[in-house]
Order: structure tokens, then sequence, then C-alpha cells
């Protein structure tokens, strides 16, 4: 029974109230040690026991109880387990407010590529060179030097290989003299555990906030890769590592002949936080090619179907002795051929005379030029069909390839509003405007106006004031002014494929008067 005005929360205050209960319980306990009682079944055992008794002991006795009597018969240490601990709501639940409070920043072990404390898918195809990027990564990100022209940020790194020979780590390491990262190999004295084996929390010993290179995932675990419950499993214990402060890099083989997939359960890219790829392709395109038999090829390294970060993408060239560098996009050169082409055509070509055209010029076959065609479709130009029988026809999009040439012609344009107004302004206050001339104005003015233009300001300056003793001329000049900066902004705006403002339009319709 429970005393009144007791509220059990702590083993003092059971003491206070109940230390005869207590007393009966640490007995009890005891016997049940000695008489070798399986630990899981001690905690309800008591927990009934005392109910008999007519004792309602809190769970913090109940423990203390076992502790003691563990401590009384000198055996190990007993530790409750998890589904014995007391629920405590307020280490299960976080406010949203505390969680919004805290200050915690996204870092890239290499910028943009790897996010630090993240589980990293990295795919490609057998031989694609895998695992040649990541040593040079390790590297890098060892030593805090720079990867693909990528700032990175010092870690412990250790690779951890179940994949490749001995042989192959130490050829790589002397090509590319790799110095300064650690490698958890089979051959190893205590080789590296599998991910589904006893011993895989051999891994939460190693360094604090290290960067853990598994290559391969398929190789660091029994388990079927093509099982949703498999992979499931093991994905969950990379994000364990994970949120123990790791950063995760998994190297993993897509499908044969088709790097757009990976192999396995769509568990493994479900519970992955950034999925990249590592693509060959023909060099000049992005074709992809496999195996060794073409050897004019680049490669493409970026994001795939799943990221938490941002996208990316960048072009590689590989040297033997070099390794990975960046290199340009090939697309880039190729979208800009075919836009010249479309150009040259003249108003509206369509695809077949496209096709026509990229063969005479580029030497491609159609299924190349219509693939182009496809990836610059609606950021180089816009293609239109009215029907199936039509044939589709293609607009350029200037904008797309003019940003430079826009921008400067935004710069003149900005320029020429800004000296319009002064000059108007100017006009304006000067007494002395009647007296500069028609002719004076109309040829020196027309050469150097940079497309002035008329504001809505204009009407709330007092024409009256400027014009003293000539109004009719400093009319004829004002009004040549507005008709030369209305038909110059007009034509500034025409090349922007704008129409003229509300605050023009105001203008243009003022009266007389309010001129």
């Amino acid at each position: 029974m429970t005393p009144k005005g007791h509220k059990p929360g702590s083993t003092q205050d059971a003491a206070e109230f109940l230390q005869p209960g207590i007393e009966e319980l640490q007995k009890e306990a005891s016997r049940q040690v000695k008489a070798d009682a399986k630990l899981g079944e001690l905690f309800p055992y008591l927990k009934t026991w005392s109910k008999k008794q007519g004792f309602t002991l809190p769970d913090d006795a109940l423990y203390a109880a076992i502790q003691k009597a563990f401590e009384w018969n000198n055996k190990t240490k007993y530790e409750p387990t998890e589904q014995q601990q007391p629920f405590d709501i307020s280490k299960a639940l976080t406010p949203i407010s505390r969680i919004r409070a805290m200050d915690i920043t996204q870092n890239f072990i290499c910028d943009k590529i790897i996010p630090e404390q993240g589980v990293t898918l990295l795919s490609g195809a057998g031989g694609v060179g895998k695992s040649t990027l990541v040593m040079l990564l390790a590297d890098a990100v060892s030593q805090s030097a720079p990867f693909l022209g990528f700032q990175t940020i010092t870690k412990p790194v250790i690779y951890v290989d179940f994949e490749n020979s001995l042989l192959k780590i130490n050829e790589w390491a002397r090509r590319y003299n790799l110095d300064n990262f650690f490698v958890w190999h089979t051959s190893n004295e205590i080789p590296p555990p599998r991910l589904d084996d006893k011993a895989w929390e051999q891994y939460k010993e190693l360094p604090s906030g290290a960067v853990l290179i598994f290559d391969t995932l398929r190789a660091c675990q029994y388990g079927d890769e093509n099982s949703s419950k498999d992979m499931q499993a093991i994905m969950s214990r990379f994000k364990e590592l994970r949120d123990l402060g790791f950063t995760i890099i998994l190297l993993h083989h897509t499908a044969k002949g088709n790097s757009a997939q990976y192999k396995g359960s769509t568990a493994i890219n479900d519970l992955c936080d950034h999925s990249i790829v590592l693509q060959k392709l023909k060099r000049g395109t992005q074709d992809e090619v496999f195996g060794d038999d073409e050897t004019d090829v680049s490669y493409k390294l970026g994001t795939k179907d799943k990221t938490r970060y941002v996208p990316f993408s960048m072009f590689l060239e590989f040297e033997l002795e070099r390794g990975f560098y960046i290199a340009d996009n090939p697309g880039d050169e190729l979208l800009e051929n075919m836009r010249e082409i479309i150009l040259s055509l003249g108003d509206k070509p369509t695809q077949k005379d496209i096709i026509k055209a990229a063969k005479d010029s580029l030497e491609i076959g159609r299924n190349v030029t219509i693939g182009i065609l496809n990836r610059g479709d609606g950021t180089y130009w816009e293609s239109k069909q009215a029907n199936a029988k039509k044939p589709k026809i293609y607009f350029l999009i200037e904008k797309q390839f003019n940003d430079d040439l826009n921008s400067k012609a935004k710069e003149t344009h900005n320029t020429g509003l800004n000296i319009g107004k002064m000059r108007f302004t100017t006009a304006l206050n000067n007494k002395k405007t009647a007296n500069i001339g028609r002719d004076r104005v109309g040829q020196e003015d027309r050469q150097t106006l940079v497309c002035p233009s008329p504001t809505k300001d204009v009407k709330h300056q007092n024409i009256n004031n400027v014009v003293d003793s000539s109004k009719d001329a400093g009319n004829l000049q004002f009004n040549d002014f507005l008709h030369r900066g209305v038909n110059c902004k007009q034509q500034n705006q025409n090349d922007f494929n704008n129409k003229p403002g509300p605050d023009d339009i105001e203008f243009l319709d003022l009266s007389e008067e309010e001129r």
C-alpha cells in the first residue's frame, strides 16, 4: 500500500515512506539472484511480488533493489534492458522550437559533392573508376587539400575495403602518392566486420567524426541486396553510424549496360541521403559507354534520382598517372553548335531541316541530333507541333544565349534612362533653354544622347518656370527631347520584347496644359 501524500518518483522517496517494503524487496531480489534467476524475468517478478506483499513501489526502487542484490552476490553489474526502463516522455519528444533554436550548419567534407554526416551512395559500372576516384578524395580530405578544384575539410578517413586486393591498393597508393588515410582491409589482423555481423558495432569505436568509405555495399554484408528487408536493416545501421557523427560513403555497382539503374532493392536508394553516379561517356557527347573497348572517353559525375542537398553535375577527364580532374562540359559546345544551325536555317526550321543541316555541318546522325534537340528544348530553344501530322518546328530562346549581351544592353539602357533624366532636368531648369536653338540640339544631342527616356516625374516639373522669355522655343526643344526620348526608349524596349509601361503611357497622354 502507498502512504497518504506519497508521490512515487525516486528511491529516496521510497526509502522515506516504504523502508520496510524496500528491505523485504532487496531480500527477495537477493534470493532470486542466488537462484540464478534470468535477468529479463527479475523486474516483472519483483513488481508482481511487491504488489502481493501490499507495497506499491516506484520502478527505480525495483531497479535499485536488483542492483543491490547483484552487488551482494558479487555478480556482474545488472543493466536494465531498454524495454524495462520507465518511459520518460521528456526524453522521447523534442519541441520543434528547441530544434529551430539549434545552431546547426550543413557542412560538406568536399564542397558541393560529399555532405558531412550523410549517407552518400556512389554508383557506377564495374571498372568505371569509383575506387580510384574515392581514394583520391580520401587523400584530399585527410589533409584538407582541394579535390577536383573543390575545397575540403580535414577529417580522419577510413577506407573499409572488402573488394580490392592488397596488391591493387598498393598500386594506387604508389601511383598517386597516397599517404594520409587508413585502410581497414580483409587481410588485416583484425578484419572489418560485415554490417550484419554481431561485431558490426566495432565501427562505433573508430575516431569520432571520421569518414567511413565502404567498398562495396554488396561486399560489406551477407544479406541479399535484392531483399528490401535485408537492405533496410543494413541501411539502418549506416544511418545509426551517421547519427553518431560519421560520414558514410557507399560504393555500389549499377546494372550491366545501364548506369541509370543501380543493383538491388529500392530500399538502398530510398534510405540513403545523397545518391551520385560516375559515368563514362564517349568524348564530345553524352552517350554512355561501357567496358574498355572505347578509349576516347570522358567522365560525368553528378547527383542521380535522390539527394537531400543541392544537385550537381560535372565533367571529368582521367589520366593514368594524374587521376581524375575537372573538364569542360562537352554538351555545351554541342548545344551551341546546334543553336548556330537553327539560327542559320532562318525562321521556324523543322526537325527534318535541322537533322539534315547537322549531318552536313557536324557529321552527326539523326538519333544524336534528336538527343541534342531534346536536351536543349526549353532552355536553348522551344519546339512546337500543331498535331501529329505536322512537322515539329523550333524557335530559339535568345535570352538563354545572350546573358552577357543582355546584361550589357540593360546596363546601357539604365545608363540611358539616367542620362535622359539628367538632360531633361538640365533643359527644364536652364532659363536659357530657348537660346540653344533647334539645330544645335538636333545635331549634337542626337549623336551623344544615350537613350533618354521620359518618366512620370517630368510632369511634376513646372515647365512655366523653366521657359521665361521664349516659351515657344523652349516648348519646341522640350517636345524634341520628349519625342526622341520616347522613340529611343520604345526602341530599347522592343529589343527586350517589352511593351511600354503604364508610367510611359500616362506621360504620353498628358494634356498640353499638363505638359
